[in-house]
């Protein structure tokens, strides 16, 4: 990469993290296709990434340990579940070839947009759901299932979690975006 590039990098990394730290992820939406658009392999883009979304979680995680914001049993059931998922993802992705997964990328990138845009109310006030066992196993399915993502795609996967927490256990934006930035940004990247 010449400077230009390292300089081009640098400003949509900080912008993409910039909106993830206020939207509790995507910086996977505008950071992975500029590093495959400069060049880099899937494999190689998608590491990076992960990196950089690392240094972010490490951040919010600090914040949100001052704060206590975090319920622990809240935390350990979404390390619980989306783990194994990140760890079966991450696995699978080194078996595709880099074009099938820059179009699933796509795909996923213009499902989430298209979610996002016709749902505007979403995660505006908390009111607890689904917190039974059965509440509790589907909601952890589908954290597993996000967590494959993560560990493959990774790009939005961040705002998928904060998207579930709101729509299936009723989070409000805030408190999802909390577990998201810290349980995501740090342990499952």
């Amino acid at each position: 990469m010449d400077t230009i590039d390292q300089l081009v990098l640098f400003v949509i990394s900080l912008v993409a993290n910039l909106f993830s730290a206020f939207s509790g992820g995507g910086a996977g939406l505008i950071q992975l296709p500029a590093l495959i658009f400069l060049g880099l392999p899937f494999v190689v883009a998608l590491a990076t990434h992960k990196v950089a979304s690392v240094a972010l979680g490490i951040g919010a995680t600090l914040r949100h340990l001052r704060e206590g914001g975090l319920e622990k049993n809240i935390a350990l059931f979404i390390l619980a579940t989306g783990l194994p998922g990140v760890v079966l993802g991450a696995n699978l992705i080194v078996g595709v070839s880099g074009r099938a997964a820059e179009i699933a990328l796509g795909i996923l990138t213009a499902g989430l947009g298209l979610y996002s845009c016709l749902n505007p109310q979403l995660g505006q006030r908390h009111e607890d759901r689904h917190r039974d066992p059965r509440g509790f196993v589907l909601g952890g399915i589908g954290l597993f299932a996000i967590g494959a993502l993560n560990g493959s795609l990774t790009s939005g996967t961040g705002l998928f979690v904060t998207l579930w927490l709101v729509r299936w256990f009723g989070f409000d934006y805030r408190r999802a975006v909390a577990y998201t930035l810290v349980l995501v940004g740090v342990f499952w990247n």
